[in-house]
């Protein structure tokens, strides 16, 4: 069973705009590389251009423009993809990479959807099999649709236990002596959700209560810092009230607030 062209599930706009965005900021990269691949991408030389990409920040070059269009040369693509004047349309297709993971997204629910055109494809003509032995249909069948499920929750874990790993090992080194956070608190998360409650409602609490409330040796634990990276806290420097003076030590009072939302990525890859 064919699927005509036009009908096939993808999105060239939004896989564009995926290239564009991690051409212009690199750091984007972060943002989607638990989730995309190469092979999600409808057009070949789209999943080309990606896989030149992660392999240049796989070993530590700079992403852009020219050292873009150098592997690719070096695999003897560029000309294929429609030569540099291609990567240029690329850059100039997105004015910033702030909407990628929304552009990533579209192009792996597109992916998805081919996939299980696929799996319906076989299962359809495994059906059509009268010859078959019918339990070993339902099997084959039952397969094929497995194959499909199991690779989004494959992507889905394999970073989950980056995160666990290495946020349970700073813990330890930093903070926990005793293993007595650690581990234990990480050992039933399936999920990214999971994990950001066992933080906002156990790990910071803990710390906090451990330090006095002193959220500057939080955020150290945290890997977060002042004027920095703020993951999962964020600091607001606090201006001296009208009539009062200056802090007496001469230090900037900085209040501290828990973010709305984590950002996991420096704790992936």
């Amino acid at each position: 069973m064919s699927t005509p062209d036009k009908m096939v599930p993808h999105n060239v706009e939004a896989e564009e705009a995926v290239l564009g965005s991690l051409m212009i900021d690199p750091e984007a990269l972060y943002r989607v590389a638990t989730f995309l691949k190469a092979d999600d991408y409808y057009i070949q030389k789209h999943g080309w251009i990606h896989d030149a990409i992660f392999t240049l920040h796989e070993r530590r070059e700079p992403i852009d423009f020219v050292t873009i269009c150098d592997e690719l040369e070096r695999r003897e693509q560029l000309e294929e993809i429609g030569g540099a004047a291609y990567i240029t349309h690329l850059i100039n297709t997105v004015p910033s990479a702030i909407h990628i993971e929304g552009y990533a997204r579209i192009v792996t629910q597109a992916a998805t959807r081919r996939r299980l055109i696929n799996a319906a494809s076989q299962i359809a003509q495994l059906a059509y099999q009268e010859s078959e032995d019918v339990d070993e249909t339902v099997d084959r069948a039952e397969q094929a649709l497995f194959a499909v499920s199991q690779r989004r929750i494959t992507r889905e874990l394999t970073p989950i236990r980056d995160v666990v790993d290495k946020f349970s090992t700073r813990i330890e080194y930093l903070f926990d002596r005793e293993h007595q956070i650690g581990h234990a608190y990480f050992t039933n998360c399936q999920s990214r959700s999971d994990i950001e409650e066992v933080m906002r409602h156990k790990v910071i609490p803990l710390l906090a209560e451990y330090f006095y409330e002193d959220w500057s040796r939080v955020a150290t634990v945290l890997g977060d810092s002042v004027n920095g990276r703020n993951c999962f806290l964020t600091s607001r420097s606090l201006p001296a009230p009208d009539g009062m003076g200056e802090d007496e030590t001469g230090q900037t009072r900085v209040r501290w607030t828990v973010n709305s939302q984590f950002d996991f990525s420096g704790f992936v890859g």
